[in-house]
């Protein structure tokens, strides 16, 4: 995906299907229990020349600061504090009415809406260069029984002065069969310090699949958009799309 700062206050982006999606309930009982901040000097230069600052939770949720600016809803909050309404999800459906969807956003907690248990969050590694990117992994597994098996591993990397941070994640343990496993990434961002603006989808003449190569909300001059750069398996009716999560200052 592709994230372009100032941020956006914007419906859900999926990730593998592609889809968008709106989540929306109570409060959740989601916070990360722990997070790691990257480039902490960063995010306050008004032309971003000190790249972002980044606090990845090991919930899955992110805050993005650049310009001096939180990019990501609500402003002011972090993974382990406040309300972030962004993470990942994974939509299980064993059929015959057995459909969970795990998340740890702070908005979703209606049925079929679950957490997802956190499994660990490593310390940062890298220098913050091309040659060595800064690095964290965090990994999730679903809270329910049946689900434990499938592990949701997330490899987040950072290149200073960048606008734009990496998002890899990979899913295994699935279902060899009587299962549909989808996976999503929802991110609600501010834009401009407003609450909304025109979505937009766009599909490159050298997109493939048919479906957008990224998805995203307009403000005035500023725009935030998430793209993909899928590489899908399937097996048994399950598809699972490591992506690339990018961002870029307009």
């Amino acid at each position: 995906m592709k994230f372009r700062s100032r941020a956006v206050r914007a419906a859900a982006v999926a990730v593998a299907s592609f889809v968008l999606a709106v989540f929306a309930g109570g409060v959740l009982a989601s916070g990360a229990t722990s997070q790691v901040v990257i480039n902490s000097a960063g995010g306050t230069a008004a032309n971003g020349s000190d790249g972002l600052r980044l606090t990845w939770g090991s919930n899955s949720q992110f805050q993005a600061r650049i310009a001096n600016l939180d990019q990501v809803y609500n402003t002011g909050a972090t993974p382990m504090s406040g309300s972030l309404f962004n993470s990942v999800y994974l939509r299980v459906d064993r059929g015959t009415g057995a459909v969970r969807v795990y998340n740890n956003s702070n908005n979703a907690n209606a049925s079929p809406f679950l957490t997802f248990t956190q499994v660990s969050q490593s310390a940062q590694s890298g220098a913050g260069t091309a040659a060595s990117p800064w690095q964290v992994t965090t990994v999730l597994r679903p809270s329910n029984a049946a689900d434990t098996g499938i592990t949701v591993t997330i490899l987040d990397s950072y290149i200073r002065p960048q606008a734009w941070f990496t998002r890899r994640v990979t899913l295994t343990g699935l279902p060899a069969s009587g299962a549909d496993v989808r996976f999503y990434q929802n991110i609600d961002t501010y834009l401009q310090g407003g609450d909304n603006g025109p979505g937009f989808t766009r599909t490159s003449p050298s997109n493939t699949s048919g479906v957008p190569d990224f998805v995203g909300v307009t403000k005035g001059r500023r725009s935030k958009r998430s793209g993909t750069r899928p590489r899908p398996v399937r097996r048994s009716g399950i598809t699972t799309s490591p992506a690339t999560i990018r961002g870029r200052r307009t």
